[in-house]
Parts: structure tokens; sequence; C-alpha cells
């Protein structure tokens, strides 16, 4: 195994714990959290789709205090 793997295992493991991207980045020394999007994003499936079911619930209640997760 390459040290270069152990990076991205320890990078794997922050993801699966529920770690926040911007720490991740810290953790992993990326200069911008693009980096660390564009390598890892793929592994965050969390992070999409929500969007859509926020909006709605908005336009729904007409509050905005019921959007915030």
């Amino acid at each position: 195994m390459r040290f270069h793997d152990l990076r991205h295992t320890y990078a794997s493991l922050l993801i699966a714990t529920g770690e926040h991207a911007k720490y991740i980045q810290s953790q992993m020394g990326h200069s911008s959290i693009t980096i660390t999007l564009d390598l890892y994003g793929h592994m965050m499936p969390g992070i999409y789709g929500h969007g859509g079911e926020r909006l709605e619930r908005l336009l729904s209640s007409g509050r905005t205090e019921d959007v915030a997760d």
C-alpha cells in the first residue's frame, strides 16, 4: 500500500463518519474546497438532492423557518 492510498482511505473514513467537507479539505491540505469536492464529492451522497425538498417545504408552507434541517 502506498502512502497516497492511506490519504485516500483517511479522507474516505472522514466522509463515512459525516465530517464536513471544509474539515476534510483542511485535513487533506487542499488549497481549495473545489479540489476536495472534485476528488471526493461522489462519496458524499448526502449533499445532493435535499435542496428541492427544502424548497418544496418553503413554497408549501410560506414560512422560511420551516426550511432549515
